[in-house]
């Protein structure tokens, strides 16, 4: 951001069509707030965002942000998201805003001079018991299959539009999870997934093989080897 850059702008773009004034935006991995804070732009004083971020130096910028823009509808939950209550172990560094579990951390967070934390986690169906819930938006280093098992009761009463990270990488490493397993117990409550692909193309999905393959041709056409993830939009019809 600070080098003039924008932060997945297919996905801002994106979500940004879709979100209407009174909206409700759950935030999972709000990080610095680059999403959250266009979200709460957007749903205005009617609507809220909750923002859910575990790393102490990420929410003193999200909350200095919304300070900054007038932003006063913002709610920040200080916890990780997964299926138990309790703690668990995140991999950061001081060159970046992002963090991710030991198994899924890679080599920039396992660098020399990070370190490993201990956050709290929480279970979102427990913390939150809201009316209504238009969009999630989730990116947690491939820990997404437990915090979103943990807002399972959220999903299947209100059907959010989901815009969801998918690293299937991470997700096997953070969590022991078969990526593809994931996908379908997702599409339990969605009836298609589309790819927001960085060149602008949407492509629309109907199963979990064809996403695993359009994951694959993607990180072939880029050379990444697995290491390039895919912005999956789930809608509920």
């Amino acid at each position: 951001l600070i080098a003039g850059g924008r932060h997945d702008p297919q996905v801002t773009a994106w979500m940004l069509e879709h979100l209407r004034e009174g909206d409700v935006v759950l935030d999972i991995g709000a990080n610095i707030g680059a999403l959250a804070l266009p979200a709460a732009r957007r749903v205005g004083s009617s609507g809220k965002v909750i923002a859910v971020e575990p790393l102490a130096k990420n929410r003193v910028l999200l909350a200095r942000s919304a300070q900054a823009n007038a932003l006063e509808n913002v709610e920040v939950i200080p916890a990780a998201a997964s299926d138990r209550a309790g703690t668990v172990a995140l991999r950061s560094h001081p060159s970046t805003s992002n963090a991710a579990t030991p198994a899924a951390a890679g080599e920039h967070l396992s660098a020399e001079g990070g370190e490993t934390l201990e956050v709290p986690t929480v279970v979102l169906d427990e913390v939150l018991s809201l009316p209504r819930l238009d969009l999630v938006k989730i990116d947690v280093a491939g820990m997404e299959p437990r915090a979103l098992q943990g807002l399972a009761r959220h999903l299947s009463r209100h059907r959010p539009i989901l815009i969801s990270e998918f690293h299937p990488h991470a997700i096997a490493a953070a969590t022991g999870t078969d990526p593809a397993d994931f996908l379908r117990w997702l599409l339990q409550w969605y009836p298609s997934i589309t790819i927001l692909h960085r060149d602008g193309r949407r492509e629309r999905c109907t199963n979990a093989e064809q996403v695993m393959q359009a994951w694959q041709a993607a990180n072939a056409a880029a050379g990444m080897g697995g290491a390039l993830h895919l912005d999956l939009v789930l809608l509920p019809v």
